[in-house]
């Protein structure tokens, strides 16, 4: 997410009206009528907000006329837990120095969180605070935190590779580790990185062991994900008797033996995410178990290879998270409309350099305003998350659902023709006007739901926006006739 700049105009040249008490007339002179972010000003000595224009207002949800002389508490409007912030905040403003910080202002909506930027000036010799306020949705907290501990981990991973390695002079091997370690940052998903390590694990201008193996914790059972061990077996059941369980069961001691090689834990912020299992040449093998100090280096060099594969592993998939959540509607888990146009558009393409079929459905949900307005938005909310789960039952997995605004949905059909769209698209149909909605404030109450569905295949000469326009119009069609219906462009 790039976060817009905001700056405070300067201060030391403001207008000086006639009257000693700043005013929203005062304020549409310094900075017009269309200023595009909400804008205030604070008397803090007397505790007054004394001005401020319509966006803030609307933000805020006050009157534009409680804003007149005296003004109205400044305090009241911010969360009570929040009052301290602004205050340690306020004192230690002084000449034309700005800041910036972010509080949650009380409204008739509940707590809303807004980035602060506040500067002091002076209006008749009395000091007063001007600023600009630019809200902070969810969505974007969020988005920050998830970077914020993807950056962390980023770093915690080098700082690992740096520390990393301490016997490296002992051998020529491990002169060469740090350097093949770093290059694992730069894995782009998870089959990479165990490609890579494995390379560094077992070549001979890496660690050079004989074989090595990548387990990840999948539910019940530790399932393998890379080895360059082609007979091993793709997964193991943690409540069966095996060298992975008893391994566990001896309290997961870093770099312990597992019968036929040596195990690490896969560790990123006290989570155990799986296993690295590393096996040695039978000659490299005896001259460990002979040697103890050997042993106890080995020991300390693959607890910290694998403390850095735990790092990026974890790393990759928040980031991987971070990606899915940009494409993904949060309340039916369908596709966001932002995807399915560049989907659409990709497939448009495909289809008419390989003349391929592509079909589209655009799917409204009847009378769904009378469900909010007579059971809340709750139940809206709970409507449109199973209908969401019923296209994932009744769809296959290559096509593209999504929700595309409100109660409308859109389908996507890569290498689909108008019949078999059709077959579909009447199984929805039936499938969710068959369906039990349960009603939330009464278990006991269903409501039943229908869809209006507009359905259209691309033909000769039409592009993306061309035959999404014309299962737009089939769908007013089938709402015409009285939904619960779909209407085909033939």
């Amino acid at each position: 997410m790039t976060t817009e700049t905001t700056r405070l105009p300067a201060v030391g040249n403001l207008p000086v009206s006639a009257s000693p008490a700043f005013s929203n007339d005062d304020l549409a002179l310094i900075f017009g009528t269309c200023l595009p972010y909400p804008a205030l000003v604070i008397d803090p000595e007397a505790g007054l907000l004394v001005a401020g224009n319509a966006k803030l207002c609307s933000l805020l949800g006050i009157e534009y006329m409680e804003l007149e002389p005296p003004g109205i508490g400044w305090e009241k409007l911010i969360v009570p837990g929040d009052r301290g912030i602004f205050h340690t905040w306020e004192r230690t403003l002084s000449g034309t120095n700005e800041l910036e910080f972010e509080i949650r202002f009380q409204t008739i909506l509940g707590a809303r969180s807004a980035q602060v930027f506040l500067s002091a000036f002076l209006w008749h010799q009395r000091r007063y605070l001007i600023g600009f306020l630019r809200e902070v949705s969810a969505a974007e907290r969020q988005e920050e935190e998830w970077k914020r501990q993807f950056e962390e981990q980023k770093q915690r991973a080098f700082e690992a590779i740096k520390s990393s390695l301490r016997l490296y002079q002992f051998n020529e091997k491990i002169r060469r580790t740090p350097l093949l370690t770093r290059k694992l940052l730069h894995a782009a998903n998870e089959e990479e990185l165990f490609e890579q390590a494995a390379g560094v694990l077992t070549l001979e201008e890496g660690l050079g062991y004989k074989n090595a193996s990548f387990l990840l914790l999948d539910g019940g059972s530790l399932r393998l994900a890379f080895s360059t061990q082609p007979a091993a077996e793709s997964s193991y059941s943690l409540t069966d008797d095996n060298r992975f369980t008893r391994f566990i069961r001896r309290n997961f001691k870093s770099g312990g033996s597992s019968g036929s090689g040596i195990l690490v834990p896969l560790e990123s912020r006290g989570n155990l995410l799986g296993f690295c299992e590393v096996v040695p040449h039978s000659k490299e093998k005896v001259f460990f178990d002979e040697m103890g100090v050997v042993s106890e280096w080995q020991r300390e060099v693959l607890s910290d290879i694998g403390g850095i594969i735990g790092l990026i592993l974890d790393n990759l998939r928040l980031n991987r998270e971070i990606k899915r959540q940009s494409i993904i509607d949060p309340l039916t888990q369908a596709y966001n409309r932002h995807y399915f146009v560049s989907r659409l558009t990709a497939e448009v393409e495909r289809s008419i350099r390989y003349s391929r079929p592509v079909s589209v459905l655009f799917v409204d949900v009847d009378q769904f305003k009378l469900v909010n307005d007579q059971h809340g938005h709750l139940q809206g909310d709970e409507v449109l998350r199973s209908v969401g789960k019923l296209f994932k039952v009744c769809l296959r997995d290559v096509d593209v659902v999504c929700r595309y605004g409100g109660d409308e949905f859109i389908v996507l059909f890569p290498e689909t023709d108008l019949e078999m769209a059709r077959c579909a698209a009447e199984k929805l149909l039936r499938t969710v006007g068959s369906h039990k909605f349960p009603v939330i404030d009464d278990p006991e109450k269903t409501l039943q739901i229908t869809l209006s569905m507009g359905l259209s295949s691309l033909k000769p000469g039409m592009r993306d926006d061309a035959l999404l326009k014309a299962a737009d119009e089939a769908l007013y069609k089938a709402k015409s006739r009285g939904r619960n219906c779909l209407e085909v462009v033939e």
